[in-house]
């Protein structure tokens, strides 16, 4: 197992050498080599939680080897399985490392290919942080391993495809690049000929797909209509049309055979060429009237062939399979096949009217055997379509966007508010998840009564008719019933339906520990910060503030709040009657001192730094100006707010002071590649304790319910114990010890 390991190796390193004498240029491969986890001083965080957040977007089989399948999501990356996708695995991890990342792995689709000429060579366009390139990363060992191609053009969101003679093609927006030497150099060509009309909604910047015959011809396509599809047999010199006046959602190509093309319209008609994309003859047309560019994802319809030269296409509502090339089609409706889940959890999601919304469907080198992506889960096909099994252990797309909950009683029991999937919780410390939800609902914030806990609220967000809406539950969240709802401003007119409405990332809520009928709480609206004194049943906004960001009620009642991207750390004394600004600055997150409310660390301008270094903005920063004042800065106070020291300069973001062992800290930070680090002696020096964690930017700590056990939330949990054994880290202290 080392001799094969130490082959890999080199093998990698053969190309970096390779790389850096054709470019000149000297780069680093992350822990593509060597992974964090590898090091014996790195911590081991532990994933933990259940996927059902963000989407699946991608399915990519390995050409001859029907055990190995790849998913690919908009929010975590990429995951591998090699079993035939029974279970998966995250590769990612040391990418996103490796590009510390700000927000996500946001993949779309078609972004990640095998070479055909060697399947140990993978391609993977990753879109770069908002201080990183973007650009196109390489794997030589099935993607055991990534490196990043220097020079590489950006490439995501968009569309590569390698062709059997192993030249790689990538489409952005209108541009194209093309490779002939496996992606050591890379030649610009015209612009294609594809309908682009908006390059910052990245939700829909995937329209576009690119396919290659068995001949080299390549087939691009860009989802719009009337448009068709065009084809190129000179790598995108000079292009012709095909199916002019069609709205071409999906092509397939044979593996096999250099003539025969399929191709699936809007409407579900399908159409077949077997002549290279050049003429296509109508044969079939399939339900798929659910399409429809507002909805997210994109149900498409797709259509796939292969080896054998069957045909499998999936419109909203019915699914055709051919035996014959495509000739002629047996056509079932949603009702015929037979749909086992798995255990999936999202019953409501995943019945009989869910079973056929595809927008990615791929053939397995295994005959009779296909997977189709819905957005939200991986499906496998069996039996000429009429066996559907449900795909998903390991796949981990969480929205965590407000922070989990731990029982007070036990620390096994964890309830989640996953974003638009609701709320999840579990009694084994997240190895089996349940949820309470019957149907999609966003669950932008739940909190658990501290003085009877077995009451706990969630609270509503982003859906019209029931945001700011509150439930109790008064059986540990197995029940939930109506409580009351906390008022929707009024934003220059706009009404709950435009999506606009809701500015802020999340909710929050907290009850009260001296007090279980005071309970406060923000929400997506993000107009301020409200309160109910009666449970829940009525509330009124106590604090007008412009995105609302963190919440914390100290065990005196005490209530400290600040906001995304505005200025003020604010505290209230008398449970929310008067509040007080005590830091006036752009205050990014805070952590109270559990014994004394009048200890406070805050970390401040990290977002102004972030944002006014930014290579890209998302749109919602796309029009605000910010003047740089350097990295960010961590304060203390030990006097509520009277004066404030400051402990250093950080890049630095989520705060967290172990409750048992106050001394020990932990912060968050992309400060030279720090990611978290630890303090032991109250913010004075810090250490990186990353290790093999996979994101960057973790929205915030929360306590695990025994000393030392701590969870990260961000797009997922993670977990790591004994933070508070010093000899754990003593190693890493004397080798990496940061005094700012």
């Amino acid at each position: 197992m080392k001799a094969v390991k130490m082959k890999i190796i080199a093998k990698i390193l053969s190309e970096i050498r390779l790389y850096t004498l054709l470019t000149g240029v000297m780069f680093f491969t992350g822990a593509g080599i060597i992974s964090a986890g590898e090091l014996s001083s790195s911590p081991q965080w532990q994933v933990v939680g259940q996927g059902g957040g963000g989407v699946v977007s991608d399915v990519v089989v390995h050409p001859t080897d029907p055990d190995i399948v790849w998913v690919e999501t908009d929010l975590t990356g990429i995951f591998k399985s090699t079993d035939g996708g029974k279970t998966f695995r995250r590769m990612s991890g040391p990418v996103e490392r490796q590009e510390q990342l700000f927000e996500w792995m946001r993949g779309m689709d078609h972004e990640l290919v095998y070479d055909p000429t060697d399947p140990e060579i993978m391609y993977w366009a990753v879109d770069g942080g908002i201080y990183t390139v973007p650009g196109l990363y390489k794997s030589v060992d099935g993607g055991e391993n990534w490196f990043k191609i220097p020079g590489s053009p950006d490439l995501n969101p968009a569309a590569i495809v390698v062709d059997y003679k192993g030249v790689v093609y990538g489409i952005k927006h209108k541009k194209m690049w093309v490779s002939d030497d496996k992606g050591k150099t890379w030649r610009q060509m015209p612009d294609v000929p594809t309908y682009f009309a908006d390059a910052y909604d990245w939700r829909r910047r995937n329209r576009i797909f690119i396919y290659v015959t068995r001949a080299n011809r390549i087939i691009i396509g860009d989802r719009y209509e009337d448009t068709g599809i065009y084809f190129s047999d000179d790598q995108g010199g000079h292009w012709q049309q095909a199916l002019n006046g069609r709205e071409i959602m999906d092509v397939a190509v044979s593996p096999v055979d250099p003539g025969l093309v399929m191709a699936l319209e809007q409407d579900g008609t399908i159409f077949r060429s077997v002549d290279g994309g050049k003429s296509f003859e109508e044969v079939e047309e399939l339900s798929n009237s659910y399409y429809s560019w507002g909805k997210w994802p994109p149900y498409y319809g797709s259509i796939a062939i292969n080896r054998e030269n069957h045909v499998m296409a999936i419109g909203r509502w019915e699914m055709g399979i051919s035996n014959d090339g495509g000739k002629t089609f047996t056509v079932y409706d949603e009702k015929r096949p037979s749909w086992d889940p798995a255990g999936y959890i999202f019953s409501a999601r995943q019945d009989w009217q869910g079973l056929f919304k595809s927008n990615k469907l791929a053939a397995s080198p295994s005959s009779g055997k296909w997977f189709s992506v819905d957005g939200h889960m991986l499906k496998e096909i069996n039996n000429n379509g009429l066996s559907w099994t449900g795909r998903y252990q390991g796949i981990d797309i969480l929205c965590l966007y407000s922070p989990p909950v731990i029982d007070k009683r036990d620390p096994d029991v964890i309830h989640v508010a996953a974003g638009d999937n609701g709320h999840f919780y579990s009694v084994n410390g997240g190895k089996s998840w349940k949820t309470s939800e019957t149907k999609m609902v966003n669950v932008d914030g739940l909190a658990q009564d501290p003085g009877n806990p077995d009451v706990w609220y969630k609270l509503y967000g982003r859906r019209p008719g029931v945001a700011g809406k509150v439930f109790k539950s008064g059986d540990n969240g197995v029940t939930w019933e109506y409580a009351g709802r906390i008022p929707m401003p009024g934003f220059s007119g706009r009404s709950e339906s435009d999506p606009s409405f809701y500015r802020g990332w999340c909710g929050w809520l907290a009850v009260d520990p001296t007090n279980s009928k005071r309970i406060f709480a923000t929400h997506r609206a993000s107009d301020g910060l409200y309160m109910s004194e009666d449970g829940g049943r009525n509330f009124r906004r106590i604090l007008a503030l412009d995105k609302p960001w963190q919440l914390e009620v100290t065990r005196s009642g005490t209530i400290f709040i600040c906001t995304w991207d505005s200025r003020g750390l604010y505290r209230s004394r008398d449970h929310g009657r008067t509040f007080e600004m005590i830091h006036e600055g752009m205050v990014n997150d805070f952590a109270v001192h559990p014994q004394n409310d009048d200890i406070v660390y805050i970390n401040v301008d990290s977002f102004r730094h972030a944002w006014a270094t930014a290579r890209v903005k998302p749109p919602y920063e796309q029009n605000r100006v910010y003047k740089d004042k350097g990295k960010g800065r961590l304060y203390k106070t030990s006097d509520g707010g009277n004066h404030w020291e400051l402990l250093g300069a950080f890049d630095g973001f989520a705060l967290y002071i172990e409750p048992n062992f106050p001394n020990v800290m932990l912060m968050s930070t992309r400060d030279g590649g720090q990611g978290i680090m630890r303090s032991a002696d109250g913010g004075k020096s810090w250490v990186s304790i990353h290790g093999n964690h996979n994101n960057y930017h973790p929205r915030g700590f929360i306590y695990g319910g025994v000393p030392g056990r701590v969870y990260t939330w961000n797009h997922n949990m993670e977990k790591l114990d004994n933070i508070h054994l010093d000899h754990l880290f003593e190693k890493a202290q004397t080798e990496e010890k940061i005094i700012p």
